[in-house]
C-alpha cells in the first residue's frame, strides 16, 4: 500500500511537523510506502498537488495542526484555507480515501469533516488508527472497528469511535521520527529548533487547555534513555538546538529531573528550551536545567492573582512563582511569563496584581495577551454555558474569545501603556508581540538560535 501525507500547516516561521515524522516512521515500519507532501515548505501548491495525484497514492493522509492562531488581537483563522486545499485533493483524487488528522482536526472533527467533504478523521494519535485503517480499507474489510476513526455510519451520519491512546510501553517502542520524509534541514535552519517529546498527555486542569481533549489526561511517559538516545540521533546529524514540545515539560517533575540527568549524563553539547510549570522549579530543579543546557525557562502562568490562577484551574499559586523566578535567577537562567488576561471574575484589580509581580518579580521577558480562545469541552467552555455566557449550540469553530465582563473600556489602553513603558514587556495590545514574519526567518537562516524573547531583543538592535 502506498500513502502519501499531506503537511497542510503553512504557518512560517515553519514547524517541524512532528506529528507526521513519527507517524511516518510507524507506517513505513510496517511495511508500508509513505511520502511526506510538506506545503509549509512549497510556493507552489498546487503543482505540489499535481505531483501527489500523479504517485496515485493508496490513501492519502491531511494533518490539520492549528485552525486559528488563538490571539484575539492577532486573530488569524487558518482553517479556510486548509479547506481549499483539501477540496483540491479531491478533485484531483476523487475516488482515493482521504482521511483527516491532527491536534486542530480534533477540536472539532465532525464539523470539520463535514465542511470539507472528506472520507474519514482520526482524533488524538494516529500512528495505530491510520495503519489499520490503511491495513483495513487495503482488504476491503470493514473500518468501524477502528478505534479513534470518524467515519459515516450505516444511516449516513458522522460517527466516533471512541479514542484509544498508546500505552507507554508500545510508546517506547515507536520508532524516531524520521527526518528523511521531510527537507527537515531547512526546518531547523528557517525554523530555529529541531522538536522532540518527553511524554504525550496531560492531567493539568487549565481552564482553557485543548491538550487534554486531544492527549488525554493522563500523562504516558517515554523513558529519560530514550528520549535522549532520539536527542542524540539528531545531534549525530548537526542538529543541536531543541524546543520539547510537551504541554508542561517539567510535569511529572521526578520524570523531568532524569531526562536533564541523563542529558548531563552523556555530556550532549545542546540547548533546549520549553513550556514549564512554576511548581517543583525549585533550586533543584533550576541547576539541574542549567546542567542539561536549558536555554530559556517561558511559564505559562496566566495570572500573578491568586484570585485568578484558582479560576484558571492552575495548580500553583503566587508563591510557586516567585519561588521559580528566584531560582532561574540564581542559576542565570533567563526565563518569561506569559499571561492571559480575561478569564471569568478578571477585574482591574486582578490584572493590576499580575502587573506588579511582574514588576517585583522581573522575569527576563513577559508577554501579555487578551481574550481567551473558547474550545468546546474545555472547562471554560461549560462555565461559559452554566453561567448563561455562551449559547450551548455554538459551533465555535470560528473563533470566539472571551473577556471578562468585569474589565473597564481602557483596559486595553492600560496594558497597552504599560507594555510601552517596559521593553522586556510584550503585549498584543500595540502589536510588540512575537509575529511569524519573514525577519524571524531571516535570523534563524543566520544562524541565530533562542527563545522568543531573544529573538524579539534581536530584531530590534539589528
Amino acid at each position: 500500500m502506498k500513502i502519501a501525507l499531506v503537511n497542510a500547516n503553512t504557518i512560517q516561521p515553519p514547524l517541524s511537523p512532528i506529528g507526521l515524522l513519527y507517524l511516518a516512521a510507524h507506517l513505513k515500519a510496517k511495511s508500508i510506502t509513505v511520502e511526506i507532501f510538506d506545503l509549509c515548505l512549497e510556493t507552489d501548491i498546487p503543482a505540489v498537488l499535481d505531483r501527489l495525484a500523479q504517485g496515485r497514492p493508496d490513501l492519502i493522509g491531511v494533518s490539520i495542526r492549528n485552525i486559528d492562531s488563538t490571539q484575539m488581537k492577532l486573530d488569524h483563522y487558518f482553517l479556510p484555507g486548509t479547506l481549499e486545499i483539501i477540496k483540491s485533493l479531491r478533485l484531483r483524487c476523487p475516488r482515493t480515501p482521504l482521511v483527516l488528522g491532527g491536534a486542530g482536526f480534533s477540536l472539532a472533527p465532525f464539523d470539520i469533516m463535514e465542511l470539507s467533504g472528506a472520507d474519514y478523521g482520526v482524533v488524538g494519535e494516529g500512528e495505530r488508527a491510520l495503519h489499520e485503517l490503511a491495513v483495513r480499507l487495503s482488504g476491503n474489510q470493514d473500518v468501524s472497528p477502528v478505534a479513534s476513526l470518524v467515519y459515516r455510519d450505516t444511516q449516513g451520519r458522522w460517527h466516533l469511535n471512541p479514542p484509544r491512546n498508546s500505552d507507554e510501553r508500545w510508546l517506547e517502542e515507536l520508532p524516531f521520527q524520521d527526518l528523511e520524509a521531510v527537507n527537515y534541514r531547512h526546518y531547523y535552519e528557517s525554523g530555529g529548533m529541531a522538536s522532540l517529546q518527553t511524554k504525550r498527555g496531560c492531567a493539568l486542569g487549565c481552564a482553557y487547555c485543548t491538550y487534554p481533549l486531544i492527549e488525554g489526561r493522563s500523562y504516558r511517559l517515554l523513558s529519560p534513555r530514550r528520549i535522549v538516545d532520539e536527542m542524540e540521533a539528531f545531534v549525530d546529524r548537526g542538529f543541536t538546538y531543541f524546543h520539547f514540545s510537551d504541554s508542561v515539560f517539567n510535569v511529572p517533575r521526578e520524570h523531568a529531573l532524569a531526562v536533564c540527568r541523563q542529558i548531563i549524563a552523556r555530556a550532549l553539547p545542546v540547548k533546549w528550551h520549553a513550556y514549564m510549570s512554576p511548581r517543583g522549579l525549585d533550586d533543584e530543579m533550576a541547576e539541574c536545567l542549567a546542567a542539561a543546557g536549558n536555554d530559556g525557562v517561558p511559564l505559562g502562568i496566566d495570572s500573578c492573582s491568586a484570585r485568578m490562577l484558582q479560576a484558571l484551574g492552575k495548580d500553583f499559586g503566587p508563591p510557586d512563582i516567585e519561588r521559580a523566578a528566584a531560582a532561574c535567577r540564581k542559576q542565570g537562567l533567563e526565563f518569561s511569563f506569559n499571561i492571559l488576561f480575561g478569564a471569568p471574575g478578571e477585574t482591574m484589580n486582578t490584572a493590576e496584581e499580575s502587573l506588579r509581580a511582574i514588576d517585583d518579580w522581573r522575569p527576563t521577558a513577559a508577554f501579555l495577551t487578551q481574550g481567551i480562545r473558547i474550545y468546546r469541552g474545555t472547562p471554560l467552555h461549560q462555565r461559559l454555558i452554566s453561567e448563561g455566557k455562551l449559547d450551548a449550540s455554538m459551533r465555535l469553530l470560528e473563533p470566539h474569545y472571551y473577556l471578562s465582563e468585569e474589565l473597564p473600556p481602557d483596559f486595553s489602553d492600560r496594558i497597552r501603556a504599560y507594555a510601552l513603558s517596559r521593553d522586556f514587556v510584550y503585549s498584543d495590545a500595540n502589536a510588540k508581540s512575537p509575529s511569524t514574519n519573514a525577519e524571524i526567518v531571516k535570523l534563524y537562516r543566520r544562524g541565530f538560535r533562542g527563545p522568543c524573547w531573544r529573538v524579539l531583543r534581536e530584531l530590534s538592535v539589528s
